[in-house]
């Protein structure tokens, strides 16, 4: 019998297997970690629930570590920006391959994300993106538009909220298309 003083001894059937101290099942000692107690199955089981019961608490922490931290990842990304593009260059493909399985598996969470960032962000529409915006749909330079801005400037306020009602009606057609098809 092997143990110690704060988990009840652990029975070694033979080399190769070990009995874990929380399911009291035996398992190949490549499910268990080096530093002893239960098994992997058993830790992560046990994590899942903290981090259940904790989300809260866990997310207050990654906000503050963020905060507290923020100068260093700066200066870590800073350091290491050619080491990603190379990397991003090397592995393009699985890349826009993981991406695109990521996008088509969360094709809902990423719709109501954009709708909440929308809704929330819709005053951020900024006159250089409104003034490209209106370049590209009227097919005319931007310094055209520009003239054409300063003689009416509540053309930008117009245009803005514009594209936001484009886009809830947007969002409430595909929510109709989608419980249609449901």
């Amino acid at each position: 019998m092997i143990g110690n003083s704060s988990e009840k001894p652990t029975v070694m059937k033979n080399q190769q297997t070990k009995i874990c101290s929380k399911c009291k099942k035996e398992k190949p000692l490549s499910e268990f970690y080096k530093q002893g107690g239960p098994c992997k199955c058993c830790v992560s089981e046990r994590s899942a629930k903290y981090r259940q019961e904790n989300a809260d608490k866990l997310k207050e922490h990654r906000a503050k570590y963020y905060q507290e931290n923020k100068d260093k990842k700066a200066k870590y990304y800073q350091e290491n920006k050619d080491k990603k593009a190379k990397y991003h260059q090397k592995n393009a493909d699985k890349i826009k391959e993981y991406q695109a399985k990521y996008r088509q598996e969360n094709a809902d969470k990423i719709k109501e994300y954009q709708a909440k960032y929308l809704q929330e962000n819709a005053d951020k529409l900024t006159y250089v993106y409104i003034i490209k915006l209106l370049s590209s749909e009227r097919g005319m330079s931007c310094e055209k538009i520009k003239e054409i801005i300063k003689e009416h400037p509540e053309i930008i306020q117009m245009k803005r909220e514009s594209i936001i009602k484009f886009r809830k009606l947007k969002q409430l057609n595909h929510e109709i298309k989608r419980a249609s098809n449901a």
